[in-house]
C-alpha cells in the first residue's frame, strides 16, 4: 500500500510540474520570439542594369527602338545599352509623331561640345515635323550604375541638318543625379525640347537630334 501511494504521489507531482512549466511558457509570449539582434535586415542592392525597351534591337555598338510621341506629352523608353537606360520625359507634340531612339557609348566624329569624356549618347530621329509644347512634367531620366548619385551631369543637344552638318541651336542644361533602382538618375533632359519646333523639310530641316551627356556641371541652366 505504501509503495502504491508513493508512486501515485510521484506521478501527480510530475504532472503538476509539467503543467506549471507549460503554462509559464504560454504566459510569456515574448519568450518564444527571436531577439532583435538575431533578426537580420536584408540589404537593398541596386539591380544590375535597366531593362530593355519593348521591341528594342541591340547590336555590339548601339541599341535602338521606335516609339510613338503623344500630343499630351509622355515618356520615351531609352534603349538599354552599356549599363544605361531609363526614360526620356518629353513635352507634348503637335502633331503626334514617332521617334526612333538610338543609345550608344561611342563617340560621334567631330562632336565634342563639352569638356572631358562623354558618358552617353542618345540620338532621336522624328518621323515628321512637329512642335513641342512649353511644359514638361518631372520624372524619368537616364539611369545606371555609371551615373553617380549626388553628382551633376550636363546634356548637350546637337541638331543635324539634312546635309549632315551639326549645329547647337538649343542651349545645354545640367542637373544633379538622384538615387534610383538601377543606380544614379540624371533627369530633366526633356526640358531641352520645351517650345522647340523641329522641321523635317526646307532650309532649316533637321534630320536628327543628338543628346550628349557629360559628367559635371558644364552649363548655367538647370534642366
Amino acid at each position: 500500500m505504501t509503495s502504491m501511494v508513493s508512486a501515485r504521489s510521484i506521478l501527480a507531482a510530475a504532472l503538476a510540474a509539467a503543467i506549471t512549466t507549460a503554462c509559464g511558457a504560454q504566459s510569456d509570449p515574448a519568450a518564444a520570439l527571436p531577439s532583435a539582434a538575431s533578426v537580420q535586415t536584408p540589404t537593398l542592392v541596386a539591380d544590375a542594369a535597366p531593362k530593355a525597351c519593348k521591341g528594342q534591337k541591340t547590336s555590339k555598338t548601339f541599341a535602338t527602338v521606335t516609339e510613338a510621341m503623344s500630343k499630351k506629352g509622355g515618356a520615351l523608353c531609352i534603349p538599354a545599352f552599356g549599363g544605361f537606360g531609363g526614360t526620356l520625359v518629353y513635352p507634348g507634340v503637335t502633331p503626334a509623331v514617332k521617334a526612333t531612339l538610338v543609345s550608344s557609348t561611342s563617340g560621334y566624329s567631330g562632336l565634342t561640345p563639352g569638356s572631358g569624356t562623354p558618358s552617353f549618347y542618345l540620338l532621336l530621329t522624328l518621323s515628321a515635323s512637329t512642335a513641342f509644347s512649353s511644359k514638361v512634367r518631372a520624372g524619368g531620366g537616364l539611369t545606371g550604375k555609371k551615373i553617380a548619385a549626388k553628382s551633376p551631369y550636363t546634356a548637350f543637344p546637337e541638331l543635324q541638318e539634312a546635309g549632315g552638318f551639326w549645329h547647337a541651336s538649343i542651349s545645354p542644361c545640367y542637373a544633379v543625379a538622384k538615387s534610383g533602382k538601377y543606380g544614379g538618375v540624371f533627369s530633366g533632359m526633356g526640358a531641352l525640347f520645351k517650345g522647340q519646333s523641329i522641321q523635317k523639310s526646307g532650309i532649316s530641316a533637321v534630320s536628327d537630334i543628338l543628346i550628349i551627356v557629360y559628367p559635371g556641371q558644364q552649363a548655367g541652366s538647370q534642366c
